[in-house]
This record gives structure tokens, C-alpha cells and sequence, in this order.
């Protein structure tokens, strides 16, 4: 049976507000991405992130992360599919030598 607890709100360990945990939805979620604290340095220097939501039932999480020119992001894994969009700017992997 799914977890039917309610959302509560969560701050991070500086007490920036969390977005609410995304139970069940039932109608469409938006997000104003304007009012999510942008957490710094998270994976590493000059690697952002906003949580947009977070799926705990269905082990998902959107984040949009922002990254200052010139940032490396470190060697990594996912534990299940990851989907990617560019915004703006753009990134290749460095572990492949063919991009341009």
C-alpha cells in the first residue's frame, strides 16, 4: 500500500526551505522555480542546485542545476535513467575526445 503520509515542509542544513516531497499526484504540478532556494557548491565548486521535486515512493528527483563557466563535474553514477536538457550554454564529456 502506498505511503499516504502528508508533505511537511524540510530546510537544508543552512535552514533554506525544501520544495514540499511530491506525493501522489492527482493534477498537474507546477513550479515557479523563481521561489526554490538555490543550493551552492553542492557537488562541487560551482555546481547549483534547485530541487524541483521529490518522488520518495517512486525513488525520483528533478533538480535543475546550473553551472558557472568552465565547472568540471566530478566523476559520477545514476541509479536509474537520468533525462538531461540544456538550457542554456553547452557541455561534452571529457572522457570523449570526438566531441567538438
Amino acid at each position: 500500500m502506498p505511503n499516504t503520509t502528508s508533505p511537511a515542509p524540510a530546510t537544508t542544513s543552512t535552514g533554506a526551505e525544501l520544495p514540499l516531497l511530491a506525493i501522489p499526484q492527482k493534477r498537474l504540478l507546477t513550479v515557479n522555480e523563481s521561489g526554490i532556494p538555490l543550493i551552492r557548491d553542492t557537488v562541487a565548486p560551482g555546481i547549483h542546485i534547485q530541487v524541483l521535486r521529490l518522488d520518495l515512493e517512486h525513488n525520483e528527483w528533478v533538480v535543475l542545476v546550473t553551472f558557472a563557466p568552465g565547472t568540471s563535474l566530478p566523476l559520477h553514477y545514476h541509479t536509474g535513467p537520468a533525462e538531461v536538457y540544456t538550457l542554456k550554454g553547452r557541455w561534452r564529456y571529457k572522457e570523449y575526445s570526438d566531441q567538438p
